[in-house]
Order: structure tokens, then C-alpha cells, then sequence
């Protein structure tokens, strides 16, 4: 089935849930509005939603799909799927009745973590406690329904899971107006979020009933058996604990967020989830729907080795995404998207002492078009930003603009690499691996860490992996030949390279050449850089130690291997806009700030002062979003 498809079944019916909730939550502010009992219910209510997410829908289903899925690609699937469906459900079952149990034991202390202001209001607490002591067995009945959701979905019938939070939506606006009337003209909100707190637990059930026919319907079969722990549901549950942090980081951070908002006025709690509604729609209709309709196709994918048809799965889902965020976003009339264009250089009002924008030129016309703001934030990588700034010459910085320094363009830096070694392991045959290889080894860096202990300085760090040979398919014969030795591994092969830091030096550099231009009228760009003494004595001990761990490894018929590594040609440039707190040694400050012009932030790798031996690009993301704070901050001072 399509991705198109599936994601539009889901998404569909996302909406219809929405609206349902939306209605829910127009039902309760009116009913309810933001009081105690209202704050009290939405306690109650986000403990068991934030451990849904978080465990059972976030890490739980991220972990269980993808096994699910490749069992049932395997030859036999069926029968394998079944035994695995099997031996999950029945221990499942234990888990989360333990789970709920402690839980609702250990409630006031959870609550207390959460909202301790709650004591300074008369019954708050208390009422908080009850009723999240009645919610909470939601989390049983819909931890199921997510797992057998994920039995559908792997069999693509997305439909029923999709269905399921309508059913919950249903549930819960009858019980608000079950409550409006029980309640009648008295102003006692308790009994109402006391109906409230028992349908959300109902609605759980509802879900599951709705969900148990759904799977037999599709003929699956289920059964509870004793609870086993074997090999598989050991691997799913080291699988299920970093998920819990990867797929369920946003619903931790809901609990900080509801700590903060229990400590503000009475009501704020109240208020706050409610908005957060809205905040989800987007979320729900296009995000979730893409992950849940792509995990369990793009598991077989890989279960059958199939690379390509895997990526060009993730391909189709980030084009899909892309075309249903870009209008929305464009509609807020704060995203302007321009194409076939090249920045030419940066516009510099010398009496006002800032940039006011830049000069691009069209590509295709070779027009040029000027755009202005208040702030300019260059992200052209390392290079060119750099090349950027050195052709936005001014009669105050003829050097290029922000070079008061005279650095810029200077201590440009990549990581060396081109040293490797492999060897065979023996022994293993019986094993062997689908859908993806064993896991990479990663060895930090070792050398000069707490001291100086080598002949160079700094260090580098080994990265490595092993995998079955296979058979060259274009010596393998033909016909049935062809067949049965492309079934065949060869013995396992493990190989080790590196990637090493390489220091600063004032002579690597970038220059622009205004003699030499390109078609756009552009001036070329010069590099001037290589490789010193430190990398080369770096570059013998990396080949004597990757020998070394290969033989200590175990390995046999070691070959270890170094060609002169090229610069550049790792493609992680660094350096040429360095940060410093000198502005005569350094061109940015500590928030990627140009020290000379105060509205320029440059945050791709050319504000590196050293390289490091590892990949940089969460210490980039880490820096700019850092560099958005200042700024935002010094605009609110006014000062820039």
C-alpha cells in the first residue's frame, strides 16, 4: 500500500478525532472553566496521557513495530510473528498491571513531585490524588490498544488504530454531559470531574474492546500464555530503554512543564493544556501520522536488505511533510522561499555602523535583488560564509567586512582520516544477520586526555564495524549456481579507520580572487592548506594502534593501510571566522557575534577555533540556537 495512502487514512481520521476533541475541550471550558476542580482534573488526566506517550505509543510501539514487522517478513512469518505477539502480550499484561498498581499505591507522592503548590488550597491536593487514582488505569487498557494498533499496522490496516481516539473523545464528551446534568444548578465541579476521572478510564476500555474485535477480524490470533523471557523479549526490552529517552524526551518534558504550571495561579494549569491542544493538531495530522505509516513499512524494508526502496521510503515521507508544513507556514507571512539564488555579499551601512542585508544574484537571469533586516544570520558553511564576508569589502574593512582582525579566511581546518585496517575473525559461522548490520564500534579518543603523552598534540578517535563477506556476485556463475552461492557468507570481517583532529594554523586559509570570476561575476575562491608535522607523527601511532586492537582483537590476516590524506576531502571544514574574546585575534564573540558588526552571527563551522577529532553538527545546531537567544534578547534591549 502506499504511503500517500496509508498516511492519508490516518491522517484523516486524526482530524475527525480532533474536531471530536476540540468539541470535547469547548464542552469542558464551558462546563468546567479553569478552577480548582478543573486544574485537579487535568492533573489526573495528564499522568496517564504523558505515560501513553512516552511508554506505550512513544518507546514501546518505536521498539515493538519494527520486530513485529521483520518476523513477519521472515519466511514462515506468520507463525514466528504470532509466537512473538504471544510472549510480548503475556508479559505485557504483568508489567503493566504491576506498573499501574504501584503506581496508584505511590499516587500522592507523584502528585506531591508534581504539584506540591496544591496544599496551599483546601482540598486541591486531595482531590488531584482521587482522581488521578481514577484515571489511571487508562493506561493499562490503552497500552494494550497500543500493541495491537502496532499489529495492524504492520499488517498496513491502519485504519482501526486511527478510529480509536474518536471512541475516546466520544466517551469523554458524554461523560461531560452526564456530569452538566447531574450536577445541575449547583456549583459543585467535583462531581463533574469525578464522572470525568471514571470515563477516562472507560473510554481505555471502550478502546480495547473496539480494538481485540479489529485484530480478529484481520485474523490475528492472540493468546496469553505464562510469561517467558526469552531472547526476543530481552532484545525488545534493551531496545524499549534508550527509545524511552529517544522517542519520549518531548513527554518528559511535559512533566517539567506541568511542575512549572502547577506553581502558578489557580486555573494556569487549566489554560495552559488547553492551548497545548492546538499546539498538537499540526503534530498529530502530519507528523504522527508519517511515523506511524512509515515504521512498519520501512521495517520490512530493511528485514529484506532492500536499501534503496528504504531510503527512497524516507525520501517520499520528508517530501510529504514538506509539502503539507511549507504552506502552512508561508501563510503566517514570516517564511519567504527563494530559489536559483547565490548570496553576493552583505550590505554594510558605514553611519549606522550595521548591516542592513544582503545582495543576491539570480542564477538564472544573473539579476540582482537586495534584501534587508535587522539581523543577518550566516549559514552558507564554512567557506562560504567566509567567502561571503571577505567579498563584502568596505571602505572601513577593506579586507572584508568584520576583519578589523585580520583573520578572517585564516586557520582553516578538516579532519584527517585515510587509515585503515581490517582483518577476519574466525569462528561465528552459524551466525549470521538481517535487515542491518551488528552495531558500529566507536572508540573515543585516548590520547594526550589527561596529560601530554605523545610526540604530537591532541588526539583522534576509531570508528569501526563487521559484517558477513558475501560472494562477488559477478564471479558467482549463472542459473541455479548464481542462486545458491549468493545464499552462501563468507567469515566475518571486522575493519577499523579513524577520524583525527587537525590544529590550527594560521596559513591554511581561503582568499576570494576579484580577478577570477565565475559566470555569476562572483570571484573564485583560493584555498591554501595542508597538512603539518603534528598530523603526520599523529598519523603513524593511528596506524600502529588500529594494528594493534585488530590483533588484540583476535582477528587474523591483518592488513593495515594509510594513503596521504588530501585536505578537504574529510568535507568537514572548520575555522576562517574563528570566535575568540580578542577581537584583535578573533572575528566572532562567544554568542557567534561579529565583534565589529554587532547584527551579523555567523554559526556554521567556520566560527571554529580547534577541530576536535568528532563530527560537528549538533555543536553547530547547540551554537545557533544559542546565537538566536542573544539576539533576541539584545532586541528586546533595544540594542540591536
Amino acid at each position: 500500500m502506499s504511503l500517500i495512502k496509508n498516511t492519508g487514512t490516518i491522517a484523516g481520521f486524526t482530524i475527525i478525532s480532533r474536531i471530536f476533541g476540540f468539541v470535547r475541550d469547548m464542552l469542558l471550558a464551558r462546563v468546567l472553566g479553569a478552577g480548582l476542580a478543573a486544574d485537579a482534573y487535568q492533573l489526573a488526566f495528564t499522568l496517564p496521557n504523558t505515560f501513553r506517550r512516552l511508554f506505550a505509543e512513544g518507546a514501546f510501539s518505536v521498539a515493538f513495530v519494527p520486530m513485529y514487522s521483520r518476523r513477519l517478513a521472515d519466511e514462515d512469518g506468520e507463525a514466528k510473528a504470532k509466537e512473538f505477539a504471544d510472549d510480548v502480550l503475556s508479559i505485557f499484561i504483568w508489567i503493566l498491571l504491576g506498573f499501574s498498581a504501584v503506581a496508584m499505591l505511590a499516587m500522592p507522592l507523584i502528585v506531591y513531585g508534581l504539584a506540591s503548590e496544591f496544599q496551599s488550597q483546601p482540598g486541591k491536593f486531595e482531590l488531584a490524588v482521587f482522581l488521578s487514582r481514577m484515571t489511571f488505569p487508562y493506561l493499562f487498557f490503552i497500552s494494550l490498544v497500543a500493541m495491537l494498533s502496532g499489529l495492524l499496522n504492520a499488517r498496513s490496516r491502519f485504519a482501526p488504530g486511527a478510529i480509536a481516539p474518536v471512541l475516546f473523545n466520544i466517551t469523554l464528551i458524554s461523560a461531560i454531559l452526564i456530569g452538566y446534568y447531574v450536577r445541575g444548578d449547583t456549583t459543585n465541579d467535583v462531581i463533574v470531574v469525578q464522572i470525568l476521572s471514571a470515563a477516562v478510564a472507560l473510554s481505555g476500555l471502550v478502546q480495547l474492546i473496539y480494538l481485540w474485535w479489529a485484530v480478529k477480524r484481520a485474523d490475528v490470533k492472540l493468546q496469553i500464555k505464562r510469561p517467558r523471557l526469552t531472547p526476543e523479549i530481552k532484545q525488545l526490552g534493551m531496545v524499549i530503554l534508550p527509545a524511552t529517552f529517544g522517542a519520549g524526551i518531548y513527554q518528559i518534558s511535559q512533566f517539567v512543564d506541568t511542575f512549572f504550571a502547577t506553581s502558578l495561579p489557580q486555573g494556569s494549569l487549566t489554560l495552559l493544556k488547553m492551548a497545548d491542544r492546538l499546539n498538537q493538531m499540526p503534530l498529530g495530522i502530519v507528523g504522527i501520522a508519517l511515523g506511524t505509516a512509515i515504521l512498519p513499512m520501512l521495517s520490512r524494508h530493511i528485514q529484506n536488505e532492500n536499501q534503496a526502496l528504504a531510503q527512497r521510503l524516507q525520501a517520499d515521507a520528508f517530501e510529504m511533510a514538506t509539502l503539507l508544513t511549507l504552506p502552512a507556514a508561508a501563510e503566517t507571512g514570516n517564511l519567504t522561499m527563494i530559489s536559483n539564488t547565490i548570496v553576493e555579499s552583505v550590505i554594510y551601512d558605514e553611519q549606522k555602523d550595521r548591516a542592513t542585508g544582503v545582495r543576491v544574484i539570480n542564477t538564472a537571469t544573473k539579476e540582482t535583488t537586495e534584501y534587508f533586516a535587522r539581523i543577518i544570520f550566516l549559514n552558507a558553511s564554512t567557506i562560504h560564509s567566509t567567502a561571503i564576508l571577505l567579498n563584502s569589502s568596505t571602505p572601513r574593512f577593506s579586507e572584508g567586512l568584520a576583519n578589523s582582525s585580520g583573520v578572517l579566511g585564516h586557520y582553516l581546518m578538516d579532519h584527517h582520516k585515510n587509515i585503515g585496517g581490517s582483518g577476519t575473525l574466525e569462528g561465528y559461522e552459524d551466525r549470521i544477520y538481517k535487515g542491518a548490520r551488528p552495531g558500529s564500534v566507536a572508540i573515543p579518543r585516548f590520547r594526550n586526555v589527561d596529560k601530554q603523552e605523545m610526540n604530537f598534540l591532541r588526539g583522534y578517535g576509531v570508528w569501526g564495524g563487521a559484517s558477513r563477506e558475501k560472494i562477488n556476485a559477478n564471479q558467482a556463475g549463472i542459473g541455479a549456481e548464481l542462486k545458491e552461492k549468493l545464499t552462501q557468507y563468507g567469515p566475518w570481517k571486522m575493519s577499523l579507520g579513524c577520524q583525527a583532529e587537525t590544529l590550527p594554523n594560521y596559513d591554511n586559509k581561503i582568499e576570494i580572487d576579484k580577478d577570477n570570476k565565475d559566470q555569476w561575476g562572483m570571484p573564485m575562491i583560493k584555498i591554501s592548506a595542508s597538512y603539518g608535522e603534528n598530523e603526520r607523527l599523529m598519523r603513524i601511532d593511528i596506524e600502529e594502534q588500529i594494528g594493534e586492537m585488530l590483533e588484540m582483537a583476535g582477528l587474523k590476516d591483518i592488513s593495515v593501510n594509510s594513503s596521504e590524506s588530501v585536505f578537504g576531502s574529510t568535507v568537514h571544514e572548520m575555522g576562517t571566522a574563528r570566535m575568540g574574546k580578542d577581537p584583535k585575534t578573533s572575528v566572532l564573540n562567544a554568542y557567534n557575534q561579529c565583534h565589529d558588526v554587532a547584527n551579523i552571527f555567523v554559526t556554521d563551522g567556520s566560527c571554529m577555533v580547534s577541530s576536535g577529532n568528532v563530527s560537528t553538527s549538533l555543536t553547530y545546531m547547540a551554537l545557533t540556537a544559542r546565537a538566536c537567544d542573544h539576539a533576541i534578547k539584545l532586541l528586546n534591549k533595544g540594542e540591536l
